[in-house]
């Protein structure tokens, strides 16, 4: 045997490992890395990696109600990743546009996925006083009747009662303290478009949130796949390289930064013999060699654009989220707040049909990272859980979870020093996160209590590190004080809204000084 075998096998077997299936489902080890340019954030990643952090947990990265001074939570407007000059301020507290899609390119590089802060409960921005089924000029896509509100006695809007009691579901699911609290059901059931009563059914609003701005939207002029029920699909336009030189004998559009066209027609699309400015005819997905065909728009001789449609604010929410998925390419989302969004918000509830369903705002969102990411998985869409999520799914990570039936497979982070106490119907106090997977495929050891996961969270250079157990939450357990930090710079949050919501990822994290959700 040459005695340079043995390196030849170390390589075939460093190889081999690399690719088993134990290297392919190796635990996942998340750091919440906040209050954190993005800049910094993407500057440090060789770090990260290297200290053994699998993925990211970052902050919400959409434009708050509070500009630069906002850290997220108070989202203003869900299309403006710090590219759009309002709130005073063109950049996020974090940075610009161009920075954040930077950091989640190189974060990929890295092999680290990226998951963001997500908020669909509450809105922030000036109210303003138009009357109902008008949009707001400084809060973009919302009309008065989309939240929880009143009439000021002297005109305007407010909301009727910043109180809750966080035992009564109707005051948790139409108050919110935090912000203006949308109003995801139908008919909204706490608007009063003239006077100051609580609890008064009106009609939801339904109309053109975005009008004229169809990179906003999906192009349903292209099918360019159909899902497990043969439903059609379609993306996000507005992609193709054109020249921003103006067209006709004036240069009409010149130096605007948008593709400009002679409408013949008024219908909003450039269509076959419209005059325009020069654009290369790749389709929407030109950069795929797979993607240049007819169902993606290649060479039809059109620059496609999406085509705004009517819509409920729970429908604007999901394009957003879709948006999002396809224009950042994010890895996944921590939901905020759901204690105050319905349960059927979030998915499909029909047993016999949720696997492969894409609808609602989860089933919504896996359907774009499916098209986005070049997965074609149609048929299981909903309730794909391993130990280790699978390139192919998008997860959600969900703050406050109730109503826990064992035996189902739960994840549970705890809290430092302090007891769980838990029931089959009831929820679980002080407890530091959670997080529930009802109808796990293959369920991993459902009652065991070995470490599955990480979360390291980050504030500043405070970093602190939990287990994660898996299985039916012991009883009265709490971790040893020497191991807790003397801060847990988190809220704490008790969770009673007697709801469940299905096929959730969900973490739910709490503690002793400062609320994030």
């Amino acid at each position: 045997m040459s005695s340079h075998a043995p390196g030849k096998y170390l390589i075939l077997l460093s190889f081999l490992l690399l690719f088993s299936p134990a290297a392919a489902t190796a635990e996942e080890t998340i750091l919440q890395y906040f209050n954190t340019s993005w800049h910094e954030i993407e500057r440090r990643l060789p770090e990260v990696a290297e200290a053994g952090y699998t993925s990211l947990w970052l902050p919400p990265p959409f434009k708050g109600a509070s500009g630069t001074y906002s850290v997220g939570f108070d989202t203003h407007d869900r299309f403006d990743l710090g590219d759009i000059d309002q709130s005073g301020t063109i950049r996020t507290k974090y940075g610009t546009k161009a920075e954040l899609l930077s950091l989640i390119r190189i974060a990929h590089r890295f092999g680290l996925k990226v998951y963001f802060d997500n908020v669909m409960a509450h809105t922030g921005g000036p109210l303003g006083s138009i009357a109902p089924g008008n949009l707001f000029p400084d809060i973009p896509g919302f009309v008065p009747e989309d939240f929880h509100l009143v009439r000021h006695e002297g005109g305007g809007w407010r909301k009727a009662n910043d109180s809750v009691d966080w035992n009564d579901e109707w005051q948790v699911l139409n108050r919110n303290p935090f912000s203006w609290d949308i109003a995801h059901e139908s008919p909204n059931t706490s608007f009063d478009p003239d006077g100051q009563s609580e609890g008064r059914d009106y009609p939801k609003w339904v109309g053109i949130r975005h009008p004229g701005k169809t990179q906003l939207y999906p192009d349903l002029d292209l099918t360019i796949t159909r899902d497990f029920d043969n439903n059609p699909l379609h993306t996000f336009a507005n992609k193709e390289p054109f020249e921003d030189v103006g067209y006709g004998p004036g240069n009409i559009g010149a130096g605007n930064g948008r593709f400009d066209f002679d409408d013949l027609d008024k219908d909003g699309q450039h269509d076959l013999g419209e005059m325009s400015e020069p654009f290369t005819d790749t389709g929407i997905d030109g950069t795929n060699p797979a993607r240049r065909n007819s169902n993606w728009g290649y060479g039809d001789g059109i620059y496609n654009m999406g085509d705004p449609v009517e819509e409920d604010v729970n429908s604007m929410l999901i394009r957003a989220l879709r948006w999002f998925i396809d224009e950042a390419h994010p890895d996944g989302f921590r939901l905020d707040a759901v204690k105050h969004v319905p349960d059927y918000f979030f998915g499909e509830k029909n047993d016999a049909t949720k696997d492969r369903s894409g609808a609602r705002y989860n089933g919504q969102g896996q359907v774009q990272f499916n098209i986005t990411r070049g997965h074609n998985d149609w048929g299981n869409i909903e309730t794909r859980y391993l130990p280790t999520l699978s390139p192919a799914t998008t997860s959600f990570f969900m703050e406050n979870t109730w109503e826990l039936r064992p035996p189902t497979p739960v994840i549970w982070l705890l809290e430092c020093g302090s007891p769980m106490r838990t029931s089959s119907t009831k929820s679980v106090d002080s407890m530091a996160s959670v997080a529930v997977f009802p109808d796990m495929i293959n369920p991993i050891t459902a009652h065991s209590e070995r470490p599955l996961r990480t979360l390291h969270t980050r504030f500043h250079t405070t970093t602190t590190t939990y287990p994660i157990l898996i299985g039916r939450p012991p009883t009265n357990i709490s971790l040893p004080a020497k191991d807790c930090p003397s801060s847990i710079p988190m809220a704490t949050t008790r969770m009673e809204h007697p709801a469940t919501s299905r096929n959730l990822h969900a973490f739910h994290s709490s503690g002793s000084s400062v609320r994030i959700g």
